[in-house]
């Protein structure tokens, strides 16, 4: 009899079977209309989005994959340009190089050319002073006696 007392104390009577039977009646009359087609509805949904996120992953890993290859071609290439920059470089030092020597020997050579010159103007001018020196001194001689 509690049972009883405590189910009055909730508002509960005699008509709560009914009302449970009226539910029951209810639910397998609108299962096969409602409830079969929205649990269709939510397995379709999930499978569809498990699909969604499969195709997802295999685009990511797609991308990382082209990606990677991305950056290896990216590296290649430039330790190409590098190399080439560098051999570009070190043909243009030589080069350089080459000109300078070049530039230098023929300045050398006007060099070595003007000196020689210059040497022969210098012995000649010299031989000249020379002769004069005995004119000079036979003069200061006879002037001296």
């Amino acid at each position: 009899m509690e049972v009883v007392k405590i189910l009055q104390q909730l508002g509960m009577d005699s008509t709560v079977f009914i009302q449970f039977l009226i539910f029951c009646v209810i639910y397998f009359i609108t299962a096969p209309l409602l409830w079969k087609k929205l649990q269709y509805v939510l397995e379709n949904r999930e499978e569809k989005t498990t699909v969604l996120k499969k195709k997802a992953e295999e685009t990511i890993e797609r991308a990382e994959k082209i990606d990677e290859e991305y950056a290896e071609k990216l590296d290649v290439a430039r330790n190409e340009a590098q190399k080439g920059f560098h051999k570009e470089k070190h043909d243009v030092a030589l080069a350089e190089q080459a000109k300078i020597k070049k530039i230098e020997e023929e300045l050398n050579t006007e060099y070595e050319g003007a000196r020689s010159e210059y040497m022969k103007e210098l012995d000649s001018k010299r031989g000249e002073l020379m002769g004069q020196t005995s004119d000079l001194s036979n003069e200061l001689i006879q002037k001296l006696s």
